[in-house]
C-alpha cells in the first residue's frame, strides 16, 4: 500500500473514532518504514483530507519547474504562487495545538526501539 493510502486510512480511522491519534501515528510511522517519525505521522494524519490533492499539485509543479529549467527559462509564476501557498498552509497546520501525550524521552525511546539510526 502506498504511503498516501496509509495516511488516508489512518486519518479516516481517527476521524471515525476507531483509533486514537497517537496509536494511529505509531502505526503509520511503522508502516512508513522510517519515512515518518511518530510526530511526522501525526501531522500527516491531522491533514489527511486533501493530502492526495496536495501531492498531485506538488508533482505537477515539479514537472513544470524541470521543464522550465531544461528550456533555460525561469520558474513559472504559478509554481512560485503555489509554493508560497503550500508553505503558508504548512505553517498554519504546524501551529495548531493538539493533545499529544508524548514527551521527548518517550519519543526517543520509541525511535530507538523501531528505527536503525546510523547517525546516532
Amino acid at each position: 500500500m502506498a504511503l498516501i493510502d496509509d495516511i488516508e486510512f489512518y486519518g479516516r480511522a481517527v476521524d471515525a473514532g476507531e483509533l486514537t491519534r497517537q496509536r494511529a501515528a505509531e502505526l503509520l510511522s511503522r508502516a512508513s518504514n522510517g519515512g515518518l517519525t511518530v510526530a511526522g505521522a501525526a501531522t500527516a494524519i491531522d491533514g489527511w483530507d486533501g493530502t492526495r490533492d496536495r501531492m498531485r499539485s506538488l508533482s505537477a509543479d515539479i514537472v513544470d519547474t524541470l521543464r522550465a529549467a531544461q528550456n533555460g527559462k525561469p520558474i513559472p509564476d504559478h509554481v512560485k504562487r503555489n509554493n508560497r501557498a503550500r508553505t503558508m498552509a504548512s505553517l498554519r497546520r504546524s501551529l495548531r495545538r493538539h493533545d499529544w501525550d508524548e514527551d521527548p524521552r518517550t519519543a526517543a525511546r520509541y525511535d530507538r526501539a523501531w528505527f536503525d539510526r546510523d547517525e546516532d
